[in-house]
Protein backbone atom coordinates (compact mmCIF):
# COMPACT_ATOMS: atom_id res chain seq x y z
CA UNK A 1 0.00 0.00 0.00
CA UNK A 2 2.84 2.16 0.37
CA UNK A 3 2.84 3.10 -3.77
CA UNK A 4 -1.24 3.59 -3.32
CA UNK A 5 -0.33 6.11 -0.35
CA UNK A 6 2.54 8.24 -1.99
CA UNK A 7 0.65 8.37 -5.53
CA UNK A 8 0.72 12.34 -6.15
CA UNK A 9 -3.16 11.75 -7.69
CA UNK A 10 -3.64 9.94 -4.36
CA UNK A 11 -2.63 12.25 -2.89
CA UNK A 12 -4.42 14.85 -4.24
CA UNK A 13 -7.49 12.83 -3.64
CA UNK A 14 -6.90 12.57 -0.18
CA UNK A 15 -6.92 16.60 0.44
CA UNK A 16 -10.10 17.32 -1.92
CA UNK A 17 -12.58 17.09 0.32
CA UNK A 18 -9.99 20.15 2.80
CA UNK A 19 -9.20 21.97 -1.13
CA UNK A 20 -13.31 21.94 -2.06
CA UNK A 21 -13.80 24.49 0.60
CA UNK A 22 -10.94 26.89 0.90
CA UNK A 23 -9.48 28.97 -2.10
CA UNK A 24 -5.98 27.94 -3.61
CA UNK A 25 -4.95 31.24 -5.82
CA UNK A 26 -1.62 29.16 -6.79
CA UNK A 27 -4.21 26.47 -8.86
CA UNK A 28 -5.45 27.22 -12.17
CA UNK A 29 -8.82 25.97 -13.36
CA UNK A 30 -9.12 23.60 -16.06
CA UNK A 31 -11.90 25.79 -18.17
CA UNK A 32 -10.59 29.23 -19.30
CA UNK A 33 -13.11 31.79 -18.90
CA UNK A 34 -14.55 31.36 -22.21
CA UNK A 35 -14.97 27.42 -21.44
CA UNK A 36 -12.44 26.66 -23.43
CA UNK A 37 -9.95 23.37 -21.93
CA UNK A 38 -7.42 24.67 -20.48
CA UNK A 39 -4.15 21.88 -19.83
CA UNK A 40 -4.11 21.56 -16.34
CA UNK A 41 -0.35 21.64 -15.74
CA UNK A 42 -0.33 24.86 -17.10
CA UNK A 43 -0.20 24.39 -20.94
CA UNK A 44 1.48 20.96 -21.47
CA UNK A 45 0.86 19.77 -25.34
CA UNK A 46 -0.19 16.28 -23.68
CA UNK A 47 -3.15 18.10 -21.45
CA UNK A 48 -4.24 20.16 -23.78
CA UNK A 49 -5.08 17.42 -26.25
CA UNK A 50 -6.56 15.37 -23.76
CA UNK A 51 -9.02 18.92 -22.55
CA UNK A 52 -9.71 18.97 -25.93
CA UNK A 53 -10.82 15.16 -26.76
CA UNK A 54 -12.94 15.54 -23.38
CA UNK A 55 -14.40 18.90 -24.81
CA UNK A 56 -15.61 21.75 -22.71
CA UNK A 57 -15.74 20.95 -18.35
CA UNK A 58 -14.01 17.90 -19.18
CA UNK A 59 -16.28 15.71 -19.99
CA UNK A 60 -17.93 15.57 -16.61
CA UNK A 61 -19.36 18.23 -13.93
CA UNK A 62 -16.92 17.73 -11.29
CA UNK A 63 -14.96 20.74 -12.70
CA UNK A 64 -12.77 19.06 -15.20
CA UNK A 65 -10.55 16.52 -15.49
CA UNK A 66 -7.30 16.43 -12.73
CA UNK A 67 -4.15 15.87 -14.83
CA UNK A 68 -1.33 14.03 -13.00
CA UNK A 69 0.79 16.59 -11.19
CA UNK A 70 -2.30 19.43 -11.55
CA UNK A 71 -2.13 21.64 -8.42
CA UNK A 72 -6.35 21.27 -8.91
CA UNK A 73 -7.91 19.33 -6.61
CA UNK A 74 -11.39 18.96 -7.16
CA UNK A 75 -14.30 16.38 -6.27
CA UNK A 76 -14.94 13.40 -7.94
CA UNK A 77 -17.59 14.44 -10.77
CA UNK A 78 -21.34 14.06 -8.93
CA UNK A 79 -23.25 13.88 -11.85
CA UNK A 80 -21.77 13.61 -15.15
CA UNK A 81 -23.20 13.52 -19.14
CA UNK A 82 -23.32 9.87 -18.43
CA UNK A 83 -26.04 10.36 -15.94
CA UNK A 84 -29.42 11.39 -16.33
CA UNK A 85 -30.06 14.87 -15.69
CA UNK A 86 -32.96 14.41 -12.85
CA UNK A 87 -31.61 15.22 -9.37
CA UNK A 88 -29.11 13.38 -7.19
CA UNK A 89 -30.32 12.18 -4.05
CA UNK A 90 -27.22 12.35 -1.57
CA UNK A 91 -26.45 9.13 -0.11
CA UNK A 92 -24.15 8.06 2.63
CA UNK A 93 -20.97 5.99 2.83
CA UNK A 94 -23.24 3.40 4.96
CA UNK A 95 -26.03 3.28 2.62
CA UNK A 96 -23.51 2.61 -0.33
CA UNK A 97 -21.95 -0.22 1.65
CA UNK A 98 -25.09 -2.13 2.32
CA UNK A 99 -26.01 -1.42 -1.68
CA UNK A 100 -22.32 -2.33 -2.41
CA UNK A 101 -22.70 -5.41 0.08
CA UNK A 102 -25.77 -6.70 -1.52
CA UNK A 103 -24.79 -6.44 -5.36
CA UNK A 104 -21.84 -8.53 -4.42
CA UNK A 105 -23.86 -11.57 -2.09
CA UNK A 106 -25.91 -13.35 -5.05
CA UNK A 107 -26.68 -16.98 -5.35
CA UNK A 108 -22.84 -17.59 -5.73
CA UNK A 109 -22.24 -17.75 -1.63
CA UNK A 110 -24.30 -21.35 -1.80
CA UNK A 111 -21.32 -22.62 -3.54
CA UNK A 112 -18.55 -21.79 -1.37
CA UNK A 113 -18.76 -24.18 1.22
CA UNK A 114 -18.04 -26.79 -1.52
CA UNK A 115 -15.13 -24.45 -2.48
CA UNK A 116 -13.81 -24.46 1.05
CA UNK A 117 -14.82 -28.47 1.54
CA UNK A 118 -12.51 -29.07 -1.84
CA UNK A 119 -9.75 -26.47 -1.21
CA UNK A 120 -9.37 -26.37 2.78
CA UNK A 121 -9.43 -23.33 4.94
CA UNK A 122 -5.74 -22.22 3.96
CA UNK A 123 -5.91 -22.54 0.34
CA UNK A 124 -9.91 -21.65 -0.34
CA UNK A 125 -9.50 -18.60 2.55
CA UNK A 126 -6.43 -17.00 0.63
CA UNK A 127 -7.81 -17.26 -2.65
CA UNK A 128 -11.04 -15.35 -0.90
CA UNK A 129 -9.13 -12.49 0.32
CA UNK A 130 -6.60 -11.90 -2.68
CA UNK A 131 -9.90 -11.95 -4.97
CA UNK A 132 -11.23 -9.37 -2.01
CA UNK A 133 -8.27 -7.20 -2.29
CA UNK A 134 -8.37 -7.17 -6.29
CA UNK A 135 -11.90 -6.19 -6.24
CA UNK A 136 -11.27 -3.56 -3.70
CA UNK A 137 -8.26 -2.38 -6.43
CA UNK A 138 -10.70 -2.44 -9.15
CA UNK A 139 -13.11 -0.44 -7.63
CA UNK A 140 -10.42 2.35 -6.61
CA UNK A 141 -9.20 1.63 -10.30
CA UNK A 142 -12.53 2.99 -11.96
CA UNK A 143 -12.76 5.36 -9.72
CA UNK A 144 -9.66 6.96 -10.58
CA UNK A 145 -10.85 6.44 -14.21
CA UNK A 146 -13.52 8.49 -13.69
CA UNK A 147 -11.55 11.15 -12.07
CA UNK A 148 -8.72 10.97 -14.70
CA UNK A 149 -12.08 11.49 -17.90
CA UNK A 150 -14.94 13.27 -16.09
CA UNK A 151 -17.11 9.92 -17.15
CA UNK A 152 -19.58 8.68 -14.33
CA UNK A 153 -20.24 5.62 -16.40
CA UNK A 154 -18.17 2.06 -16.58
CA UNK A 155 -18.55 1.74 -20.40
CA UNK A 156 -17.32 5.43 -20.97
CA UNK A 157 -14.46 5.59 -19.01
CA UNK A 158 -13.44 2.60 -20.75
CA UNK A 159 -14.51 4.41 -24.14
CA UNK A 160 -12.25 7.22 -22.88
CA UNK A 161 -9.34 5.53 -21.75
CA UNK A 162 -9.47 1.95 -24.02
CA UNK A 163 -11.24 3.16 -27.48
CA UNK A 164 -14.43 2.67 -28.81
CA UNK A 165 -14.21 -1.20 -29.43
CA UNK A 166 -13.22 -1.73 -26.41
CA UNK A 167 -16.26 -0.08 -25.04
CA UNK A 168 -18.93 -1.66 -26.96
CA UNK A 169 -17.03 -5.07 -26.30
CA UNK A 170 -17.95 -4.24 -22.44
CA UNK A 171 -21.37 -3.05 -23.44
CA UNK A 172 -22.27 -6.35 -24.81
CA UNK A 173 -20.65 -8.26 -22.22
CA UNK A 174 -22.38 -6.22 -19.34
CA UNK A 175 -25.96 -6.87 -21.09
CA UNK A 176 -25.05 -10.70 -21.53
CA UNK A 177 -23.89 -10.94 -18.47
CA UNK A 178 -26.90 -8.82 -16.73
CA UNK A 179 -29.40 -10.67 -18.63
CA UNK A 180 -27.96 -14.66 -17.79
CA UNK A 181 -28.17 -13.69 -13.92
CA UNK A 182 -31.72 -12.49 -13.95
CA UNK A 183 -32.52 -15.51 -15.78
CA UNK A 184 -30.85 -17.82 -13.10
CA UNK A 185 -32.85 -15.54 -10.35
CA UNK A 186 -35.92 -16.47 -11.84
CA UNK A 187 -35.36 -20.20 -12.40
CA UNK A 188 -33.30 -20.20 -8.95
CA UNK A 189 -37.32 -18.19 -7.76
CA UNK A 190 -38.82 -21.48 -9.26
CA UNK A 191 -36.65 -23.74 -7.55
CA UNK A 192 -36.81 -22.38 -3.81
CA UNK A 193 -41.12 -21.85 -4.32
CA UNK A 194 -42.32 -24.84 -6.61
CA UNK A 195 -38.97 -27.16 -6.34
CA UNK A 196 -37.39 -29.44 -8.74
CA UNK A 197 -36.59 -32.70 -10.27
CA UNK A 198 -35.63 -34.60 -6.54
CA UNK A 199 -36.08 -32.19 -4.48
CA UNK A 200 -40.29 -30.32 -3.33
CA UNK A 201 -40.47 -26.94 -3.40
CA UNK A 202 -41.38 -24.29 -0.12
CA UNK A 203 -44.75 -24.14 -0.58
CA UNK A 204 -45.58 -27.73 -1.02
CA UNK A 205 -43.79 -28.77 2.25
CA UNK A 206 -45.37 -25.65 3.82
CA UNK A 207 -49.29 -26.86 2.89
CA UNK A 208 -48.31 -30.49 2.85
CA UNK A 209 -49.03 -30.30 -0.98
CA UNK A 210 -47.50 -32.73 -3.26
CA UNK A 211 -45.54 -33.03 -6.74
CA UNK A 212 -48.05 -32.27 -9.24
CA UNK A 213 -49.94 -30.23 -7.56
CA UNK A 214 -50.72 -25.86 -7.99
CA UNK A 215 -47.99 -25.70 -5.37
CA UNK A 216 -45.17 -27.18 -7.22
CA UNK A 217 -45.86 -25.63 -10.62
CA UNK A 218 -42.56 -23.26 -11.23
CA UNK A 219 -44.45 -20.89 -13.92
CA UNK A 220 -46.89 -19.89 -11.22
CA UNK A 221 -44.26 -19.17 -8.63
CA UNK A 222 -41.86 -17.54 -10.83
CA UNK A 223 -45.00 -15.09 -12.66
CA UNK A 224 -45.57 -13.96 -8.99
CA UNK A 225 -41.91 -13.75 -7.81
CA UNK A 226 -41.61 -11.77 -11.15
CA UNK A 227 -44.76 -9.86 -11.35
CA UNK A 228 -45.06 -8.67 -7.62
CA UNK A 229 -41.58 -8.68 -6.73
CA UNK A 230 -38.90 -8.47 -9.44
CA UNK A 231 -41.09 -5.67 -11.32
CA UNK A 232 -41.68 -3.10 -9.03
CA UNK A 233 -38.21 -3.52 -7.48
CA UNK A 234 -36.54 -2.34 -10.89
CA UNK A 235 -38.56 0.55 -11.70
CA UNK A 236 -36.49 3.10 -10.25
CA UNK A 237 -33.70 4.76 -12.43
CA UNK A 238 -31.11 5.17 -9.15
CA UNK A 239 -30.17 2.01 -6.83
CA UNK A 240 -30.26 4.53 -4.18
CA UNK A 241 -34.13 3.97 -4.45
CA UNK A 242 -33.62 0.37 -3.38
CA UNK A 243 -32.16 1.29 0.09
CA UNK A 244 -34.56 -0.24 1.54
CA UNK A 245 -35.03 -3.51 -0.02
CA UNK A 246 -31.30 -3.74 -0.05
CA UNK A 247 -31.57 -3.40 3.63
CA UNK A 248 -33.75 -5.96 3.21
CA UNK A 249 -31.58 -8.72 1.55
CA UNK A 250 -28.63 -8.00 4.01
CA UNK A 251 -31.06 -9.27 6.56
CA UNK A 252 -31.79 -11.63 4.75
CA UNK A 253 -28.10 -12.87 4.64
CA UNK A 254 -27.60 -11.95 7.97
CA UNK A 255 -30.38 -14.30 9.07
CA UNK A 256 -28.70 -16.94 7.40
CA UNK A 257 -25.75 -16.47 9.06
CA UNK A 258 -27.49 -16.40 12.46
CA UNK A 259 -29.08 -20.21 11.87
CA UNK A 260 -25.40 -21.13 10.25
CA UNK A 261 -23.89 -20.02 13.36
CA UNK A 262 -26.64 -21.66 15.86
CA UNK A 263 -26.26 -25.04 13.92
CA UNK A 264 -22.47 -24.43 14.72
CA UNK A 265 -23.12 -24.22 18.37
CA UNK A 266 -25.60 -26.77 18.85
CA UNK A 267 -22.85 -29.26 16.85
CA UNK A 268 -20.09 -27.99 19.25
CA UNK A 269 -22.86 -28.37 22.24
CA UNK A 270 -23.56 -32.07 21.17
CA UNK A 271 -20.11 -33.56 20.30
CA UNK A 272 -21.00 -33.48 16.24
CA UNK A 273 -19.06 -30.72 14.97
CA UNK A 274 -16.61 -31.32 12.62
CA UNK A 275 -13.35 -30.66 11.86
CA UNK A 276 -12.03 -27.74 9.55
CA UNK A 277 -10.13 -28.89 6.89
CA UNK A 278 -6.76 -26.49 6.47
CA UNK A 279 -5.40 -28.26 3.25
CA UNK A 280 -6.95 -29.44 0.33
CA UNK A 281 -8.89 -32.64 0.87
CA UNK A 282 -6.72 -35.83 -0.27
CA UNK A 283 -10.40 -37.78 -1.18
CA UNK A 284 -11.49 -34.91 -3.67
CA UNK A 285 -8.76 -35.12 -5.45
CA UNK A 286 -7.57 -39.06 -6.01
CA UNK A 287 -7.42 -40.17 -9.30
CA UNK A 288 -5.43 -38.89 -12.31
CA UNK A 289 -4.20 -35.88 -13.33
CA UNK A 290 -6.81 -34.67 -15.74
CA UNK A 291 -9.69 -35.37 -13.17
CA UNK A 292 -7.68 -33.53 -10.88
CA UNK A 293 -7.07 -30.64 -13.19
CA UNK A 294 -11.01 -30.97 -14.14
CA UNK A 295 -12.27 -30.24 -10.55
CA UNK A 296 -9.83 -27.50 -10.05
CA UNK A 297 -11.00 -26.20 -12.66
CA UNK A 298 -14.85 -26.75 -11.86
CA UNK A 299 -14.02 -24.80 -8.17
CA UNK A 300 -12.10 -22.21 -9.32
CA UNK A 301 -15.00 -19.94 -10.94
CA UNK A 302 -16.53 -19.74 -7.98
CA UNK A 303 -13.59 -18.35 -5.54
CA UNK A 304 -12.78 -15.54 -9.08
CA UNK A 305 -16.34 -14.67 -9.01
CA UNK A 306 -17.42 -14.22 -5.17
CA UNK A 307 -17.11 -10.44 -5.24
CA UNK A 308 -17.94 -9.42 -8.84
CA UNK A 309 -19.54 -5.62 -8.13
CA UNK A 310 -17.92 -3.91 -11.05
CA UNK A 311 -20.39 -3.46 -13.01
CA UNK A 312 -23.02 -1.81 -10.25
CA UNK A 313 -20.27 0.79 -8.68
CA UNK A 314 -20.48 3.77 -10.94
CA UNK A 315 -24.43 3.33 -10.33
CA UNK A 316 -23.19 3.63 -6.40
CA UNK A 317 -21.19 6.03 -6.52
CA UNK A 318 -23.77 8.70 -8.93
CA UNK A 319 -25.60 9.02 -5.46
CA UNK A 320 -22.82 9.59 -3.58
CA UNK A 321 -22.09 13.28 -2.01
CA UNK A 322 -19.69 14.62 -1.56
CA UNK A 323 -18.00 11.66 -4.35
CA UNK A 324 -14.29 11.91 -3.03
CA UNK A 325 -11.62 9.13 -3.69
CA UNK A 326 -11.56 8.76 0.37
CA UNK A 327 -15.30 8.63 0.76
CA UNK A 328 -15.25 5.35 -2.43
CA UNK A 329 -12.32 4.15 -0.64
CA UNK A 330 -13.81 3.36 2.82
CA UNK A 331 -17.16 2.12 1.10
CA UNK A 332 -15.52 -0.56 -0.91
CA UNK A 333 -13.27 -1.79 1.80
CA UNK A 334 -16.07 -1.61 4.13
CA UNK A 335 -18.87 -3.25 2.04
CA UNK A 336 -15.42 -5.81 0.70
CA UNK A 337 -14.86 -6.65 4.65
CA UNK A 338 -18.42 -7.03 5.20
CA UNK A 339 -19.11 -9.66 2.64
CA UNK A 340 -15.65 -11.35 3.38
CA UNK A 341 -16.89 -12.20 7.16
CA UNK A 342 -20.54 -13.15 5.84
CA UNK A 343 -18.52 -15.34 3.11
CA UNK A 344 -16.40 -17.10 5.56
CA UNK A 345 -19.17 -17.78 8.44
CA UNK A 346 -21.05 -19.26 5.44
CA UNK A 347 -18.43 -21.96 4.27
CA UNK A 348 -16.39 -22.28 7.46
CA UNK A 349 -19.63 -22.79 9.36
CA UNK A 350 -21.10 -25.46 6.95
CA UNK A 351 -18.30 -27.34 7.30
CA UNK A 352 -18.05 -27.70 10.76
CA UNK A 353 -22.06 -28.26 10.79
CA UNK A 354 -22.55 -30.41 8.26
CA UNK A 355 -18.72 -32.17 8.08
CA UNK A 356 -16.83 -32.88 4.63
CA UNK A 357 -18.28 -33.99 1.43
CA UNK A 358 -20.18 -31.00 0.90
CA UNK A 359 -22.45 -30.38 -2.02
CA UNK A 360 -22.21 -27.63 -4.87
CA UNK A 361 -25.66 -26.02 -3.41
CA UNK A 362 -25.31 -26.43 0.29
CA UNK A 363 -28.76 -24.89 0.60
CA UNK A 364 -29.56 -28.21 -0.01
CA UNK A 365 -28.70 -29.75 3.63
CA UNK A 366 -30.97 -27.11 4.92
CA UNK A 367 -34.19 -29.31 5.24
CA UNK A 368 -35.38 -30.96 8.28
CA UNK A 369 -34.55 -34.35 8.03
CA UNK A 370 -30.62 -33.13 7.97
CA UNK A 371 -31.36 -30.57 10.64
CA UNK A 372 -33.23 -32.55 13.29
CA UNK A 373 -30.45 -34.12 15.13
CA UNK A 374 -29.10 -30.84 15.84
CA UNK A 375 -31.58 -29.18 16.99
CA UNK A 376 -34.87 -30.97 17.32
CA UNK A 377 -37.83 -31.31 14.72
CA UNK A 378 -39.74 -28.26 15.67
CA UNK A 379 -36.61 -25.84 15.35
CA UNK A 380 -35.20 -27.81 12.11
CA UNK A 381 -38.71 -26.70 10.29
CA UNK A 382 -38.49 -23.07 11.63
CA UNK A 383 -34.73 -23.14 10.16
CA UNK A 384 -35.51 -25.16 7.12
CA UNK A 385 -37.89 -22.21 6.10
CA UNK A 386 -35.89 -19.43 7.39
CA UNK A 387 -33.39 -20.03 5.19
CA UNK A 388 -35.37 -20.78 2.15
CA UNK A 389 -37.09 -17.53 2.33
CA UNK A 390 -33.65 -15.64 3.70
CA UNK A 391 -32.04 -17.23 0.30
CA UNK A 392 -35.36 -16.26 -1.92
CA UNK A 393 -35.22 -13.11 -0.77
CA UNK A 394 -31.61 -12.37 -1.20
CA UNK A 395 -31.97 -13.13 -4.73
CA UNK A 396 -35.21 -10.96 -5.47
CA UNK A 397 -33.34 -7.77 -3.81
CA UNK A 398 -30.12 -8.57 -5.59
CA UNK A 399 -32.24 -7.64 -8.90
CA UNK A 400 -32.24 -4.22 -9.32
CA UNK A 401 -28.52 -4.41 -9.14
CA UNK A 402 -28.15 -6.43 -12.42
CA UNK A 403 -30.89 -4.58 -14.00
CA UNK A 404 -29.04 -1.31 -13.98
CA UNK A 405 -26.08 -1.68 -15.69
CA UNK A 406 -28.31 -4.18 -17.82
CA UNK A 407 -30.55 -1.27 -18.61
CA UNK A 408 -28.17 0.99 -18.98
CA UNK A 409 -25.98 -1.05 -21.80
CA UNK A 410 -28.73 -2.19 -23.68
CA UNK A 411 -29.53 1.70 -24.25
CA UNK A 412 -26.47 2.77 -25.12
CA UNK A 413 -26.10 -0.33 -27.42
CA UNK A 414 -29.48 0.99 -28.85
CA UNK A 415 -29.35 4.19 -29.22
CA UNK A 416 -25.93 5.85 -27.82
CA UNK A 417 -27.68 7.37 -24.36
CA UNK A 418 -29.72 6.20 -21.48
CA UNK A 419 -33.30 6.13 -22.32
CA UNK A 420 -36.44 7.68 -20.13
CA UNK A 421 -40.05 7.98 -20.22
CA UNK A 422 -41.90 5.23 -21.50
CA UNK A 423 -38.72 3.74 -23.75
CA UNK A 424 -37.05 3.57 -20.11
CA UNK A 425 -40.22 1.44 -18.52
CA UNK A 426 -40.76 -0.81 -22.31
CA UNK A 427 -37.01 -1.72 -21.89
CA UNK A 428 -37.13 -2.46 -17.97
CA UNK A 429 -40.51 -4.49 -18.01
CA UNK A 430 -40.04 -6.15 -21.33
CA UNK A 431 -36.63 -7.41 -20.95
CA UNK A 432 -38.20 -8.92 -17.23
CA UNK A 433 -40.89 -10.55 -19.32
CA UNK A 434 -38.34 -12.00 -21.89
CA UNK A 435 -36.31 -13.55 -18.78
CA UNK A 436 -39.03 -14.77 -17.28
CA UNK A 437 -40.19 -16.57 -20.82
CA UNK A 438 -36.37 -17.84 -21.55
CA UNK A 439 -36.38 -19.41 -17.94
CA UNK A 440 -39.84 -21.25 -18.06
CA UNK A 441 -39.70 -22.52 -21.50
CA UNK A 442 -36.26 -23.06 -22.43
CA UNK A 443 -34.75 -26.54 -22.29
CA UNK A 444 -30.95 -26.74 -21.65
CA UNK A 445 -29.60 -23.38 -21.22
CA UNK A 446 -27.07 -23.97 -18.58
CA UNK A 447 -24.45 -24.07 -21.18
CA UNK A 448 -24.78 -20.92 -22.82
CA UNK A 449 -25.38 -18.92 -20.02
CA UNK A 450 -21.96 -20.71 -18.19
CA UNK A 451 -20.09 -19.66 -21.51
CA UNK A 452 -20.73 -15.77 -21.37
CA UNK A 453 -20.51 -16.30 -17.68
CA UNK A 454 -16.81 -17.19 -17.98
CA UNK A 455 -16.12 -15.05 -21.06
CA UNK A 456 -18.28 -12.08 -20.23
CA UNK A 457 -17.57 -12.28 -16.38
CA UNK A 458 -13.90 -12.08 -16.39
CA UNK A 459 -14.00 -8.68 -18.80
CA UNK A 460 -16.13 -7.12 -16.19
CA UNK A 461 -14.63 -7.93 -13.61
CA UNK A 462 -10.45 -8.13 -14.07
CA UNK A 463 -9.99 -7.57 -17.70
CA UNK A 464 -11.49 -4.02 -18.41
CA UNK A 465 -10.55 -2.77 -15.08
CA UNK A 466 -7.16 -3.71 -15.44
CA UNK A 467 -6.71 -2.05 -18.48
CA UNK A 468 -8.23 1.34 -16.94
CA UNK A 469 -5.82 1.52 -14.14
CA UNK A 470 -2.94 0.59 -17.09
CA UNK A 471 -3.99 3.61 -19.29
CA UNK A 472 -4.63 5.86 -16.09
CA UNK A 473 -1.34 5.10 -14.58
CA UNK A 474 0.52 5.69 -18.14
CA UNK A 475 -1.13 9.74 -18.08
CA UNK A 476 0.88 9.95 -14.70
CA UNK A 477 3.88 10.90 -16.62
CA UNK A 478 6.74 12.24 -14.26
CA UNK A 479 5.04 10.42 -11.49
CA UNK A 480 7.31 8.63 -9.12
CA UNK A 481 8.02 5.03 -10.35
CA UNK A 482 7.06 2.85 -7.04
CA UNK A 483 3.51 4.83 -7.10
CA UNK A 484 3.29 3.92 -11.33
CA UNK A 485 4.26 0.21 -10.34
CA UNK A 486 1.57 0.03 -7.88
CA UNK A 487 -1.37 0.19 -10.50
CA UNK A 488 0.58 -1.46 -13.06
CA UNK A 489 1.97 -4.67 -11.06
CA UNK A 490 -1.58 -5.06 -9.89
CA UNK A 491 -3.43 -4.52 -13.08
CA UNK A 492 -1.32 -7.51 -14.82
CA UNK A 493 -2.34 -9.49 -11.81
CA UNK A 494 -5.64 -8.84 -12.64
CA UNK A 495 -5.64 -9.10 -16.22
CA UNK A 496 -3.96 -13.09 -15.40
CA UNK A 497 -6.38 -13.90 -12.75
CA UNK A 498 -9.20 -12.93 -15.42
CA UNK A 499 -7.38 -14.97 -17.90
CA UNK A 500 -7.06 -17.96 -15.95
CA UNK A 501 -10.93 -17.05 -14.93
CA UNK A 502 -11.95 -17.29 -17.94
CA UNK A 503 -10.00 -20.61 -19.31
CA UNK A 504 -11.55 -22.07 -16.03
CA UNK A 505 -15.00 -21.42 -16.79
CA UNK A 506 -14.80 -21.75 -20.47
CA UNK A 507 -13.47 -25.17 -19.69
CA UNK A 508 -16.23 -26.45 -17.21
CA UNK A 509 -18.77 -25.56 -19.84
CA UNK A 510 -17.21 -27.57 -22.25
CA UNK A 511 -15.95 -30.68 -20.36
CA UNK A 512 -17.93 -30.73 -16.92
CA UNK A 513 -21.22 -29.53 -18.08
CA UNK A 514 -24.10 -31.93 -16.94
CA UNK A 515 -28.16 -31.00 -17.67
CA UNK A 516 -28.92 -32.28 -13.99
CA UNK A 517 -26.28 -29.61 -12.31
CA UNK A 518 -27.83 -27.26 -9.63
CA UNK A 519 -28.83 -23.94 -10.70
CA UNK A 520 -26.64 -22.31 -7.74
CA UNK A 521 -23.56 -24.10 -9.57
CA UNK A 522 -24.29 -22.39 -13.03
CA UNK A 523 -24.91 -19.13 -11.24
CA UNK A 524 -21.85 -19.59 -9.99
CA UNK A 525 -19.65 -19.79 -12.97
CA UNK A 526 -21.20 -16.26 -13.82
Amino acid sequence: MAGLQSHPIRSHLNRAEANASSDDEGSQPLLSDGGTPRAADGGSPRAARRASRLGPGGGGSGGGVLEPGSNTTPLLPLVSDDSPSFAVPATSILVSVVILSKTIIGAGAAALPRAFDMLGLTCAGGGLLLVAYMTHFTNEALALGTLVTGHMSFSEVVRELVGKKGSLLLLLSLVCRCAGLMIIYVIISADVLAGHVGASGLVCDLLGGEAGDWCSNRELAAGVVVLCFMAPLITPKRLSSTVVTSWIGMVAVGTWVAVTLVLVAAALAKGQAHAIHWLPDPGAFSGGAAEVATRIVAVLPVLATAYTCQMTIHHILRDMQPLTQPRVKKMSAAAILLCTLVFLSIAVGSQVAFGPHLPADILTLFNSERLEPLVGRSLATVFYVLVRLSFLCSIITIAPSQMAPYRESFSRLLVGRELSGGAYYLLSYGSLAAFYAIAMNSGSIWVPIQFVGATAGALIAFIFPALVALKAAALSEGEPLAAVRYWRWNAWALIVVGVLQAAAGITACLFLSDDSQSNSLAADLL
